[in-house]
C-alpha cells in the first residue's frame, strides 16, 4: 500500500511517495523544494511533474495511493492551501484515508524520532514556526510537564501558541533562554533569524534537512498520533 505525505507548511515544500508493509514504512521517492529554489506558483505546479514521475516512470498506479497524510499547519496560507488541496482532491478520487498532523506535534515527532537520546526529559523544548515574513509562532513545553519525552508525542498534549513578530520574538526567547536547559527547535528559521538565536546563546536545533514528509509519515506513523480527517472538510491552522 502507499502513501502520499505533504508538508507545505512554508516555501520549504516537499511531498513523497512511502510504501507501507509489514508495519514498516519506506520512502519510494521525495520532492524536497527550498525557500530559494520556489514560489507559490512553481509550488503549484510540481505537484502534476511529481505525479507524472510516479506514474510514468516508476510505474505505480496512482489509485494505489490509499493512504494520504497532509501537514495542516500552522504556517503559509497560500502554501497550506495548496497542500489541502492537493491531498483533499487526491484523498476523495482514490477513497484514500486522509490523516493530518498539525505542524507543532509534526516538529515533535520528528525531534522524538531522530533527536530523542539528545533532548532526553532535562530541556525545556521551545518550538518555532515562521508562519509570514515577519511573524512566528511559538509554542513552549516545560519539562516539568512530562513524565517522559514520550508523553509529548501523546493524543491528550495540550499547549499555547503564542504569535509575534520578529522583535518581540527575538525579545520572548530571550526570556525563555534564561533556562539554561531550554532548547529552540526549528524546522524553517533563515539564517538572519539564527545568527541572532546564537547571538542570544540558546541551543538551536535546526530541523530543516530532516523535516521533510517522508520523515514527518515515518515518525507519526510510528507514535500513532495522528488525525483522521473527512477529505471534503479539512481545518487548516494558519
Amino acid at each position: 500500500m502507499y502513501i502520499l505525505s505533504v508538508s507545505t507548511f512554508s516555501l520549504n515544500s516537499s511531498f513523497s511517495l512511502l510504501k507501507k508493509e509489514n508495519n514498516s514504512v519506506k520512502t519510494v521517492v521525495e520532492f524536497n523544494l527550498y525557500y530559494n529554489d520556489i514560489d507559490n506558483q512553481s509550488q503549484l505546479n510540481i505537484f502534476p511533474y511529481f505525479f507524472k514521475l510516479v506514474k510514468e516512470k516508476m510505474g505505480i498506479d496512482l489509485k494505489d495511493i490509499k493512504e494520504v497524510l497532509l501537514l495542516k499547519g500552522p504556517g503559509f496560507f497560500t502554501s497550506l492551501r495548496i497542500g489541502a488541496i492537493i491531498s483533499q482532491t487526491l484523498a476523495f478520487v482514490n477513497h484514500a484515508d486522509l490523516y493530518s498532523i498539525d505542524t507543532f506535534r509534526a516538529i515533535l515527532n520528528v525531534l522524538l524520532y531522530f533527536y530523542k537520546d539528545y533532548v532526553g526529559n532535562k530541556s525545556d523544548i521551545l518550538v518555532v514556526i515562521k508562519v509570514a515574513n515577519n511573524k512566528f509562532k511559538l509554542a513552549y513545553f516545560n519539562r516539568y510537564y512530562f513524565d517522559k519525552l514520550g508523553d509529548i508525542s501523546s493524543n491528550d498534549l495540550f499547549y499555547s501558541v503564542q504569535e509575534l513578530a520578529r522583535k518581540d520574538f527575538y525579545e520572548k526567547v530571550r526570556e525563555y533562554s534564561l533556562n539554561n536547559n531550554l532548547i529552540l527547535v526549528s524546522p524553517n528559521l533563515e539564517l538572519e533569524d539564527q545568527w541572532e538565536l546564537e547571538n542570544v546563546g540558546v541551543n538551536f536545533i535546526d530541523l530543516r534537512d530532516i523535516f521533510t514528509s517522508s520523515n514527518i509519515a515515518r515518525a507519526s506513523f510510528y507514535l500513532n498520533n495522528l488525525t483522521k480527517e473527512d477529505p471534503i472538510s479539512v481545518n487548516l491552522n494558519y
